[in-house]
């Protein structure tokens, strides 16, 4: 299933300490992982504030990957990731659900546009580097979850 998320919403990607420096995500922290075709998130539940989503979803990842209590979730709101974006590098895309049997969470920042695989690499790369430069533009976006 892949059902677009709401502007309104909310999403997080968990980055490993090794992803992170001076408390800020670095651009690698938002590079495809292993057999994806778009960059990973989790949605936060809707009914929830985010530090208690961000519970759910470290417990829902928890199942999956190992959290380290040094690691940190970037919070994104939909709406203005997709709108930086469009306004900085010139790049559509969806934020979207993509069904796992062990993660109602999961969900993923998605091209509009397939070129083809060497273009949506270094389109992917671009966006990556233009999360970062978002985040260390907003760094409450940063969230540490006591274990």
């Amino acid at each position: 299933m892949h059902n677009k998320i709401s502007d309104d919403d909310f999403v997080t990607r968990y980055c490993p300490p090794s992803k992170i420096y001076n408390n800020l995500p670095l651009s690698t922290a938002f590079l495809l992982r292993n057999h994806e075709e778009c960059i990973s998130v989790n949605r936060l539940p809707v009914d929830q504030d985010i530090e208690s989503g961000l519970q759910y979803v470290r417990s829902v990842l928890e199942q999956k990957i190992h959290i380290k209590s040094n690691g940190k979730f970037i919070v994104l709101n939909v709406g203005h990731v997709k709108n930086y974006l469009r306004k900085s590098i010139d790049v559509n895309i969806s934020i979207q659900y993509i069904t796992l049997h062990n993660d109602p969470t999961h969900a993923g920042i998605c091209l509009l546009n397939h070129d083809n695989a060497y273009e949506d690499k270094k389109r992917i790369q671009t966006i990556a580097d233009a999360l970062s430069i978002f985040v260390s533009e907003n760094p409450s976006m940063v969230y540490s979850i006591p274990m």
